[in-house]
């Protein structure tokens, strides 16, 4: 338990546009150790969903990861051969998708499909990934496998095909899944179902999971640390608790401060000003500097000249920004 799963250090990875370059990771650094859920929360656009497939090794051009490291379990998976990333992609490192219908075969059966992922994880001959499969369905709560293995992917409703998609992954008994955006589209009920389940699956196997979403309800739910991104950074790491009780970064407590709940006294929600910079012209320094009321109350010069490091004034609690630093 003492060395981490996964260690991310120093992430870039930028896509080089006719406009100029999209610097979508810019320094990501963090954790994941075995057993835990850790949520990676954030705008749209700030970065999550490239960060995880930066992890995979599915990023494709015009995007590259330009610097930093991703170890696996001891494993260097930036720059690895195809054979190397084969050998962890699947068996030991899965991935649900945020568009389950999009991500299924429309002409595979839901059977077939989680007999790809066996056939490639596992020894099994055909009659045996066939039984797995019902298997498969059946502990991620989806009734009548036997029948339901036979259909396809139009045949299923939001919330089946989303299990479907969680069985696929579970089929090589993964260390780590990334689950990107798992309850979007969902309506409130099958959302509740579905971090239900992950949450019994992830404790029943003891794999670690990065769950990415833009719902801080989500993270709350399941989740046993947060990493909040801003503008392709890691801006604040803490346990759920310090997240709702005591955020440090001025992004993180606008954030909070912008929920329903936390705004219910108030005629309007709570806004943060300002907008997400331009990921192809980020400002010089703190990207959130623009935004900060705290930096101008404070009149801090330094944020928007140089860009802070990650500091940790409290134990297991890291925040970029000079305000702390």
């Amino acid at each position: 338990m003492n060395e981490p799963l996964l260690r991310v250090e120093g992430l870039r990875t930028h896509f080089f546009v006719d406009a100029g370059v999209v610097k979508a990771v810019d320094g990501v650094s963090f954790e994941i150790r075995r057993g835990e859920i850790v949520g990676l929360v954030g705008e749209s656009g700030c970065g999550k969903t490239v960060t995880s497939l930066s992890i995979a090794g599915l990023i494709e051009p015009p995007g590259r990861i330009v610097d930093g490291s991703v170890r696996f379990d001891g494993t260097e998976l930036v720059g690895a051969s195809e054979r190397v990333l084969n050998s962890v992609r699947g068996p030991r490192i899965a991935m649900i998708f945020q568009q389950p219908r999009a991500s299924l075969d429309p002409v595979m059966s839901v059977g077939r499909q989680i007999g790809q992922a066996l056939k490639s994880g596992t020894g099994l001959d055909r009659s045996a990934r066939r039984r797995r499969a019902v298997e498969l369905l059946d502990r991620v709560g989806i009734s009548d496998p036997h029948r339901r293995v036979r259909e396809y992917p139009h045949q299923l409703s939001g919330g089946m095909a989303q299990r479907v998609m969680i069985a696929i992954a579970l089929a090589g008994e993964p260390d780590l899944l990334i689950a990107d955006e798992p309850t979007t589209a969902l309506d409130v009920t099958v959302q509740a179902q579905i971090l239900e389940l992950l949450r019994e699956l992830q404790s029943a196997n003891g794999m670690a999971v990065i769950l990415i979403t833009h719902d801080l309800g989500v993270v709350a739910e399941i989740a046993d640390r947060a990493a909040v991104m801003y503008a392709g950074r890691i801006v604040e790491e803490c346990t759920i608790s310090e997240l709702y009780d005591a955020p440090l970064h001025p992004y993180t407590v606008g954030l909070m401060e912008s929920r329903p709940a936390a705004s219910q006294s108030k005629s309007r929600l709570t806004v943060i000003p300002g907008s997400v910079p331009v990921p192809l012209d980020l400002p010089v320094g703190c990207s959130f500097a623009p935004r900060c009321a705290p930096r101008v109350e404070g009149g801090l010069t330094v944020c928007t000249e140089q860009a802070p490091e990650s500091v940790s004034p409290r134990d297991g609690h890291r925040v970029r920004c000079w305000l702390h630093g």
